[in-house]
């Protein structure tokens, strides 16, 4: 027999979060054509802001795993993925700040510093993997596009912030106020 169904992956939920990840996915396929511009990084931010952590850690793998298999699948794939998890746990702890939990601005501000901090992280992964000769060369030759992604990330955070709230179950609202 079966043991009893929990509520912790709920059809709701399940289904909520491939919407979210479709959203994410779509995102970056639409906006590829600007480099490191994309919502699919707020998008994140804002699961892991307003959803609990685990949810938006398993929506960056799905986003991707999904993006990448169709942009192309490499070594960096790791490192976009260390990254990603750093600065979505990073955004989720700096999320239960009081003052930061109230202001969407200083949150969008954060969005941005970690945005940078993505591609402080890749630049040392890709350093490390691909064994170059100069770190601070190869980082400073990206630093104008962790720019971007960083920009990307302030203005899509902004931009989405009022309708990724409409769309969040009351569930989800419920529990964040519990914690």
């Amino acid at each position: 027999m079966l043991p009893p169904q929990t509520k912790i992956f709920s059809i709701q939920r399940i289904s909520h979060l491939a919407l979210i990840t479709a959203a994410c996915i779509v995102g970056r396929l639409v906006f590829v054509f600007i480099p490191n511009i994309q919502p699919m990084s707020a998008l994140l931010f804002l699961v892991a802001f307003s959803y609990r952590l685990s949810d938006a850690l398993v929506i960056a793998l799905l986003s991707l795993l999904g993006t990448n298999i169709y942009l192309g699948m490499g070594p960096w794939t790791i490192s976009q993925l260390a990254a990603l998890t750093v600065t979505i746990v990073l955004f989720h702890q700096i999320g239960k700040i009081p003052i930061i939990k109230k202001n969407r601005f200083l949150q969008a501000f954060f969005a941005f510093l970690c945005g940078l901090l993505y591609g402080l992280i890749v630049s040392l992964m890709e350093v490390w993997l691909y064994q170059f000769p100069s770190f601070l060369a190869y980082y400073l030759q990206g630093l104008l596009f962790d720019f971007f992604h960083a920009s990307g990330n302030f203005v899509f955070y902004l931009l989405l912030w009022p309708v990724f709230e409409r769309i969040t179950p009351t569930s989800y609202k419920l529990a964040k106020k519990n914690e």
